[in-house]
């Protein structure tokens, strides 16, 4: 028995590409469970790079949120901005933050989702964001792709939608 549930979690590990953690029911009698997690879910630099992007947003600190983005940069589309999702140099994307936050206060940041692209280098998150603009309280849904770089968690991806 204890064969075939490693054969089953080697199967499960090999079509998933992510390690499986097997729990054992033996307070009852039961038999082993396996259950599949990310090891993105438990990487304390990804951990760390979002609670960096969320410290610096909540403040509005617009050249710490630009050192965030990826090398090759990010595709970028915020606030109803009328130019679109475009892609954003580290260098450009102060000014595209500077000019976000120079419109709006009061930020307020909630985690929706995450989840776990299908290479492991890439990851999706999903806030709810609430600020001020023009003195109406205001809503949207920001859209984060992280993706991992030589430097670590870095930001590949930042949209606002519904």
């Amino acid at each position: 028995m204890h064969r075939h549930h490693k054969t089953l979690g080697s199967r499960l590990r090999r079509a998933a590409g992510v390690p499986v953690v097997v729990l054992l029911l033996t307070a009852w009698g039961g038999s082993a469970v396996a259950v599949e997690r990310s090891p993105v879910e438990d990487d304390p630099t990804l951990a760390m790079a979002r609670t960096q992007f969320r410290a610096r947003w909540l403040v509005g600190d617009h050249a710490s949120l630009a050192r965030l983005v990826a090398e090759k940069g990010a595709v970028m589309s915020l606030a109803r901005d009328d130019r679109g999702a475009r892609t954003t140099t580290p260098s450009r994307a102060h000014y595209v933050f500077k000019s976000l936050f120079r419109a709006t206060e009061g930020h307020v940041l909630e985690t929706v989702a995450v989840s776990p692209g299908a290479t492991g280098d890439i990851v999706h998150t999903v806030l709810d964001w609430t600020y001020r603009r023009s003195g109406s309280e205001e809503s949207d849904r920001l859209f984060v792709t992280w993706v991992r770089e030589r430097a670590g968690w870095r930001l590949a991806e930042l949209r606002t939608g519904h």
